[in-house]
């Protein structure tokens, strides 16, 4: 059915541009909750504004916008702390907890603060085809992996998985021009995926190991390399007990793991669901 306005804050979006999100497959699996049947899934796209409700007042129709995977009200206090995935009113909403955004058109709440504006003058462009994936994807593997493992220049680092999220992350990390790369995946075309990213300007003076778990011992290739010290980073993306235990095997002492790949069944679930930190040490 066409969304309708069901709150003063909502905007209606007529959708441009959306994803099948590595979220999307799990909510199919049935592995989130909160999902329940004939729900519209997706959380990231770009949308033309159709229709305002009469509290929004930073967004008018025709404009186009950005949808963020995340809702945020804008004025509670995980809010006003930039913690908007915990907003009292919002956070994952879309295609979980309302109908998403894979369809024509989409009821987007607190559109004031869950959208931003695209410039007319990327419209209709490949930047604006790129712009879609940061919607969440990008933002999200860029806070949750890097920024929230403590990432600064020069870092030894392993991704686990070489799914969409781990792309993400490698695509990220280019931007801190780690000392190592160690990429730990199993199809063999998302790995010459990798290979391509590998040969961007930004990894010029990285060394990228890229290595099959179909072929290579990859626990023992990284302690190999690493001189049995393991990695500064460890980002965790597949989502999987094997991943998380990936994960401990190749950090190094006083190193950091952080997981972005948390949802489904994974014993860690709540980490991410929650947003609550993790530390562990021996006293």
């Amino acid at each position: 059915p066409m969304p309708k306005i069901r709150e003063p804050a909502d905007v209606i979006i007529k959708v441009l541009k959306t994803t099948i999100s590595p979220d999307d497959i799990d909510s199919l699996k049935r592995n989130t909750k909160a999902i329940v049947k004939k729900r519209r899934l997706g959380q990231e796209c770009i949308g033309e504004i159709t229709e305002v409700g009469n509290e929004v007042s930073k967004r008018k129709i025709g404009q186009r916008v950005l949808v963020s995977s995340i809702t945020s009200c804008g004025h509670c206090v995980s809010c006003k702390s930039r913690l908007y995935g915990d907003c009292q009113g919002g956070g994952w909403l879309l295609g979980h907890r309302i109908d998403g955004v894979q369809g024509t058109h989409a009821r987007v709440p607190h559109g004031d603060y869950s959208t931003f504006l695209i410039p007319s003058h990327v419209w209709d462009t490949e930047l604006e085809d790129d712009l879609v994936l940061c919607s969440d994807i990008l933002p999200a593997v860029l806070e949750m992996g890097l920024v929230d493992g403590g990432i600064k220049y020069d870092m030894s680092i392993a991704i686990v998985g070489a799914g969409i999220k781990g792309m993400a992350a490698f695509i990220c990390a280019g931007l801190y021009a780690p000392r190592e790369v160690y990429i730990l995946g199993v199809e063999d075309n998302q790995l010459e995926a990798f290979k391509f990213i590998a040969n961007g300007p930004e990894f010029e003076s990285t060394r990228v190991y890229i290595l099959s778990q179909k072929v290579d011992d990859t626990v023992d290739a990284v302690l190999e390399q690493t001189n049995d010290e393991g990695v500064d980073l460890v980002i965790e993306t597949t989502g999987t007990p094997v991943g998380w235990y990936h994960g401990q095997d190749i950090v190094k002492e006083q190193g950091q793991v952080t997981m972005v790949g948390g949802q489904g069944r994974h014993p860690l679930k709540k980490t991410c669901l929650e947003n609550f930190t993790l530390t562990a040490g021996v006293g």
